[in-house]
């Protein structure tokens, strides 16, 4: 090795190995000798520890532009990692954007098939819920009419279109007050007819009535609300509940269809705060035996509604 190319530490280890030898070729004393040769022996071990400990830590230039080279030409597995996961990455979304594609087209190909399945049974409902074909409706439905209506003026307004069998005025189920609406039933359905585009929204009585055909409303797939369960007969019972009757009913009214049986009493139930009748009643027979009589009569018209009938007996007075 050249003094060149030596580092400061191995000059200064030669110099002091240099200086040791000229000190015992100067015939210096053993101890100096031995002294200096230890001495300058851990000089050069150190120099050499620390020039190996510069090689490793500090790489020449050429070496380290040699390395940073290879690093930038061989790309590390993380990177390899990376684009593979990339590539595959949009290999897998373009796979998705054409499944959605195909089942949408799928979706809209079906549809119409759906669209037509649903609307079969719709229709055949429909046509079987449809009420009567208006050719078959002989009432005529009217309503704003004047409080002062009779049979008399409506029949003669409707006269034009034809006969007027009959007439039933609609009123409030509580108080019993005209509503101003009513059915006005005729002869046939063509005058019915008639008399809906000869009629209606003209004037009747001072205020313009609105008509139309009566259509009967399509039945209902509900159950039929069950009867009311009758209470037990009392022993000996002779009074019976009377319920759902029209609220111009009176005594004369209620004697004429129970007629020919006997009855002692009728009470009209009313409002305990505004003395109206409630719709019902109770009436009292001479005998069980007609009371009997008079509970076979369930159900039957009483003045355009059905009588509802029940058992009934005395409350007990509380003194």
């Amino acid at each position: 090795m050249g003094e060149s190319t030596m580092t400061k530490e191995e000059k200064k280890a030669l110099k002091a190995e240099k200086k040791a030898r000229k000190a015992a070729e100067a015939g210096v004393g053993e101890d100096v000798d031995e002294k200096a040769a230890k001495k300058a022996k851990k000089a050069a071990k150190k120099a050499k520890k620390e020039a190996d400990g510069e090689n490793v830590e500090s790489p020449t230039p050429a070496k380290k532009a040699k390395k940073e080279s290879a690093e930038e030409a061989t790309p590390s597995k993380d990177v390899e990692m990376s684009e593979a996961d990339a590539k595959a990455a949009k290999k897998a979304k373009k796979a998705a954007k054409k499944a959605a594609k195909e089942a949408a087209a799928e979706k809209e190909e079906a549809a119409p098939a759906k669209e037509e399945a649903a609307a079969a049974p719709a229709e055949e409902k429909a046509a079987a819920a449809a009420p009567a074909g208006e050719g078959d409706v002989k009432s005529v439905f009217c309503t704003n009419l004047s409080w002062s209506i009779d049979d008399a003026a409506l029949t003669s307004h409707f006269a034009s279109a034809g006969t007027v069998t009959s007439i039933k005025w609609i009123e409030d189920r509580d108080t019993g007050r005209f509503k101003g609406m009513g059915v006005a039933e005729f002869e046939t359905a063509a005058q019915a007819q008639k008399a809906v585009e000869a009629c209606n929204e003209t004037e009747v009585a001072g205020r313009t009535m609105y008509c139309r055909l009566d259509n009967p409303k399509p039945k209902s797939d509900k159950p039929k609300r069950e009867p009311r369960p009758l209470k037990p007969k009392p022993e000996g019972g002779c009074k019976l509940y009377c319920g759902n009757l029209s609220y111009d009913i009176d005594d004369a009214a209620v004697r004429a269809f129970f007629d020919p049986l006997t009855l002692n009493s009728i009470r009209w139930v009313t409002d305990r705060n505004s003395g109206d009748f409630k719709g019902c009643g109770f009436v009292e027979f001479a005998t069980t035996e007609e009371a009997d009589s008079g509970m076979a009569k369930q159900g039957e018209q009483l003045m355009g509604r059905a009588i509802r009938l029940d058992w009934a007996e005395d409350k007990p007075k509380s003194w």
